[in-house]
């Protein structure tokens, strides 16, 4: 399958795809725009919108093909140590929303989960709860 970010990915399609090129370093980004050292960016998707949208169309504008949501802690986990659990629909929502107006049919749209911050084998969190988490924010 030849690159065209407007074709809906499968899993039956997605191995047929040539290398492509990806965006970087958001964090980086992100503190280029102000954030500061272990701040919760992944809520720039809603309090500062076009600082998000800019790191994600620079990525665009360079070239990537595909480029990632800001939402890598949106998971109610980690959003719980902010006090802010119930709003990982609404930030990962907006993430992928941002994104995918940087996008503009020019790169595909991966949406960034990250680790929930505890350790299942430790028995720190129940794997249940992890998938739900999870769950949760994919939709």
């Amino acid at each position: 399958m030849a690159f065209d970010p407007n074709v809906k990915l499968t899993k039956a399609n997605f191995k047929s795809l040539p290398p492509l090129c990806t965006d970087g370093a958001w964090g980086t980004e992100m503190a280029k725009r102000g954030a500061k050292p272990g701040q919760m960016c992944d809520t720039w998707n809603v309090e500062e919108p076009d600082k998000v949208l800019s790191v994600a169309q620079g990525y665009v504008d360079a070239g990537s093909q595909v480029i990632l949501t800001n939402t890598f802690n949106s998971n109610r986990i980690v959003l719980a140590k902010h006090g802010i659990a119930d709003r990982a629909y609404e930030l990962s929502k907006a993430g992928a929303e941002i994104s995918r107006r940087a996008a503009q049919g020019k790169a595909y749209v991966f949406a960034s989960l990250g680790p929930c911050g505890k350790i299942v084998i430790m028995g720190e969190i129940d794997p249940a709860e992890v998938t739900e988490s999870a769950a949760e924010q994919a939709r």
